[in-house]
């Protein structure tokens, strides 16, 4: 089996994902292995966002995680239309499931909920 630094990964496009929960960015750190070494990729760090859900082509949902360079700097509403910016993925298996590990550079707002209900007002 591959070492996991040595799994495929392929540059895509941006890619379309939710933020379920609210994200506060004081509760984003770099990731670090369980002796507190920070986790690299391409030499720099990455910041785990939990609470995104990251979506296919068609607006699925598919099992994934996220990694970003660059870590929000604003609080970001939950159920939040986010754009995740120059991906690279990586698809692998979990409990016997495809699940698809994405990096971006960072995240932007497509689309807050008090949006949505600015439109639906107009």
């Amino acid at each position: 089996m591959a070492d996991k630094d040595e799994i495929m990964k392929f540059p895509t496009s941006d890619l379309e994902a939710a933020a379920v929960d609210a994200i506060d960015p004081s509760t984003i750190h770099p990731a670090t292995d369980e002796n507190g070494t920070l986790k690299l990729v391409g030499g720099k760090p990455v910041y785990p966002v939990r609470g995104v859900t990251v979506r296919d082509e068609t607006g699925r949902s598919v099992n994934s995680t996220l990694r970003v360079f660059v870590a929000p700097t604003a609080p970001i509403p939950a159920m939040s239309t986010l754009r995740c910016v120059d991906c690279h993925i990586a698809p692998w298996i979990r409990k016997g499931e495809l699940t698809v590990s994405v990096t971006a550079d960072h995240l932007e707002i497509i689309e807050t909920p008090a949006h949505r209900q600015a439109a639906k007002n107009d």
